[in-house]
């Protein structure tokens, strides 16, 4: 089953909230893009052109190279990457292995979602500087992009080792941590809330690991503890919300998100949420005046065009739907929430192709996407192409969010695709417990008990379906079975 578009919240924490924070990686932590198999370029071809310059020399090519990385510097301090890679580069070719220049070519590509070229300059910084801290991290925040958790552990720990106290490397071990040991991970949060009291994304990172475990009450308090310190941090909130509004408290939620931006002030992420809190509502109409809000505010806000997209895809309106959406990939080719209204857009009107390359890019901007992952399953299975992958991803989109119930029905239906019926049963009567009604998930049910032998199961299951009130093709076909058995 395809995964909504543009969910408010999950309540499971996600590993790209876990990066360092210091300045000179904060670019990684806002470019989420990693192909897991990037090809990295020799730093050696590189550099050839590099050859074509003058060798370094004091005099007029040494205040040259220094005029270039103070514009350099400056440009990258004001976030004009581009233009401070340009300076850089020029820099570079009078002084190649300046080690302050390389660096800093590594953390502007990886600012740009270039991180081929990002790790290229960023290990042979290393190699200029095997001491140096900055590196280390932004080299294990990649890491952890590419899901390569031993790797950023090991870089972590290098700092760690000269540095115990280390914010940064506390946060990106932490980060590593979530999966195999959640534990180790807490621990290594609650030492950052230690040194670093201030800041607020401790207070979160543990709320969310809390939040997995069923905790509401303790997420809570650390939920607010960081919005506190953060009065405009949309993150912390959502997460707040998201627990309202699973209570079924949508009036609470409501009245949350007006008090905070009483606080804070105009936000384009705050207006973004007071409008997510809406459409949890059924109120459409003020949802799209909030997420118009959020844009007048910061029209670079690209998580804002993606929600108002996803009212006009929910709605059936999908060339509005796709026109936003593309305003947002404009905005910010990595945000996720726009392709995935971009891909089921698409899928709506039965362009397949443009779907899946949709959702492709969901994934090569984060391997981890279990929206993206399963929708692609589903096509894949649907188009019977790519068994093998789609089963994969599947099986990715499980692990990433298990309680999901579209995501078991699109598990199991691939399962029982591939014969395997007692596994398909199991995945396809969780999807059904938490999707009552649903015609599709009660067909797909009958058929895996039907083929699993439990004829009288299946029998209920077809029943379930033909009865639903949704008018979709797989009533008939339960209609169809149940004829059939009789």
């Amino acid at each position: 089953m395809v995964a909504s578009s543009t969910p408010l919240a999950s309540s499971r924490y996600d590993k790209h909230l876990c990066l360092p924070t210091i300045p000179l990686v904060e670019s990684f932590m806002s470019s989420p893009a990693l192909i897991p198999s990037v090809k990295r370029m020799p730093y050696s071809r590189l550099r050839a052109l590099c050859a074509l310059g003058l060798p370094v020399v004091f005099g007029c090519c040494g205040r040259y190279v220094a005029s270039k990385v103070a514009t350099a510097d400056s440009l990258y301090r004001e976030r004009r990457y581009p233009e401070a890679i340009s300076a850089y580069d020029k820099a570079a070719r009078f002084d190649p292995n300046n080690p302050h220049i390389v660096r800093q070519l590594g953390f502007a590509h990886g600012a740009l979602g270039q991180l081929a070229l990002a790790y290229t300059f960023l290990q042979k910084a290393q190699e200029l500087q095997p001491d140096s801290a900055d590196v280390r991290l932004a080299l294990g925040a990649l890491y952890l992009r590419e899901l390569r958790d031993t790797d950023a552990i090991a870089e972590a720990n290098a700092v760690l080792k000269k540095q115990p106290d280390n914010a940064a490397a506390l946060n990106l071990r932490g980060g590593a941590q979530l999966d195999r040991n959640p534990d180790a991970a807490m621990s290594d949060f609650r030492k950052v809330a230690e040194v670093a009291p201030r800041n607020p994304r401790p207070p979160y990172l543990i709320g969310s690991i809390l939040l997995a475990r069923g905790d509401t009450a303790g997420a809570t308090k650390e939920f607010e503890q960081s919005l506190a310190l953060a009065p405009a941090n949309a993150e912390p909130l959502q997460k707040l919300v998201s627990i309202e509004l699973a209570r079924k408290q949508s009036d609470a939620a409501l009245d949350r998100v007006k008090k905070q931006i009483a606080v804070a002030g105009d936000s384009a992420s705050l207006y973004t949420l007071l409008g997510s809190v809406y459409v949890a509502r059924g109120d459409v109409s003020s949802a799209r005046g909030e997420f118009r809000k959020a844009i007048s505010v910061d029209p670079k806000y690209a998580d804002a065009y993606a929600q108002l997209a996803g009212t006009y895809q929910s709605a059936g309106t999908l060339d509005t739907a796709i026109a936003i959406a593309s305003q947002a990939i404009r905005v910010d080719s990595l945000n996720l929430g726009a392709r995935m209204v971009l891909g089921v857009s698409y899928q709506g009107r039965g362009d397949l192709a443009k779907a899946e390359g949709q959702y492709e890019a969901a994934l090569a901007a984060n391997p981890r996407f279990a929206g993206a992952a399963n929708n692609l399953a589903w096509l894949f299975s649907e188009r019977n192409v790519e068994p093998d992958r789609a089963l994969r991803l599947a099986q990715l989109a499980k692990a990433v969010d298990p309680n999901n119930p579209e995501i078991s029905d699109t598990y199991g239906w691939i399962l029982y695709k591939q014969g395997q019926y007692s596994k398909a049963v199991a995945q396809l009567k969780e999807g059904a417990a938490k999707l009552p009604d649903d015609a599709a998930v009660e067909f797909h049910l009958g058929m895996a008990t039907l083929k699993a032998g439990d004829t009288t199961a299946a029998k209920a299951a077809f029943k379930r379906a033909a009865d639903s009130k949704q008018n979709v093709p797989e009533k008939a076909e339960a209609q169809s079975a149940l004829v059939g058995l009789k």
